[in-house]
């Protein structure tokens, strides 16, 4: 299950959940991206289970689909320090934005 969270600078919150196959890339689900892209953002924050695995593949898709994608590193973790850089440089090449949580919070306020 994913959790695609809106926030506003009000910091009223709503929140969607969409059931999803176990795809490796979530935008790869309909489901999933069809729910990003009905939120009427442009800008996501992201963060996923593993940054090399879960986070990569969306970030990057949602990214090449024109929205402004900012992934909280510290908010992911790798099973090992190799494949973490090697994700995070993969995102940063394609344009995705990396941080940390408290430049993400900051962000948002």
């Amino acid at each position: 299950m994913i959790t695609c969270t809106p926030c506003r600078r009000s910091n009223l919150c709503a929140e969607y959940r969409v059931e999803r196959e176990g795809v490796v890339n979530a935008w790869d689900d309909e489901a999933f991206a069809s729910a990003c892209r009905k939120t009427n953002r442009r800008n996501f924050v992201m963060a996923g289970v593993t940054t090399d695995v879960c986070m990569v593949g969306p970030a990057i898709s949602a990214l090449e689909e024109g929205f402004n994608v900012q992934v909280v590193c510290d908010a992911c973790g790798s099973t090992n320090q190799i494949a973490e850089e090697m994700a995070w440089r993969r995102m940063e090449r394609a344009g995705v934005r990396v941080s940390d949580r408290s430049i993400g919070d900051s962000r948002l306020a």
